[in-house]
């Protein structure tokens, strides 16, 4: 996988924080949900949990909404905001910048560190 974001997520290249507004350090991250689905091609149950996304795996989040929002989602593919240097750059910005606020939700596959689903919640005071 390429890497978009470096590994100090808070750099966002001397550009200023978008929103003044963080989750306090004294609200500790936690599971949300947790689910089972049926993968009927390997005759099993396969379970999945939904957290807040940890601090140490905000450039996978990065990474993955450039690898897959992006290609997916119509105006940015129609735009090719994925192949404008400058246009990548902005988006990765304020995603960092939404990451900072610790709201973004995670869904992972129980044992698995690959995201399997990302919602970037932002607070906008």
């Amino acid at each position: 996988m390429i890497i978009y974001c470096d590994s100090q997520s808070d750099k966002l290249n001397g550009k200023p924080v978008m929103f003044a507004w963080k989750r306090p350090l004294t609200v500790k991250s936690q599971i949300w949900h947790s689910f089972e689905i049926e993968n009927k091609s390997k005759n099993n149950i396969d379970e999945f949990i939904v957290q807040d996304l940890p601090r140490e795996k905000f450039c996978n989040a990065v990474d993955h909404m450039v690898e897959h929002f992006l290609t997916d989602e119509p105006i940015c593919k129609t735009k090719q905001i994925r192949n404008d240097k400058v246009a990548l750059n902005e988006v990765c910005n304020l995603w960092k910048n939404v990451l900072e606020q610790n709201l973004v939700l995670v869904c992972y596959k129980k044992g698995s560190d690959e995201i399997i689903g990302l919602n970037m919640l932002c607070h906008m005071a």
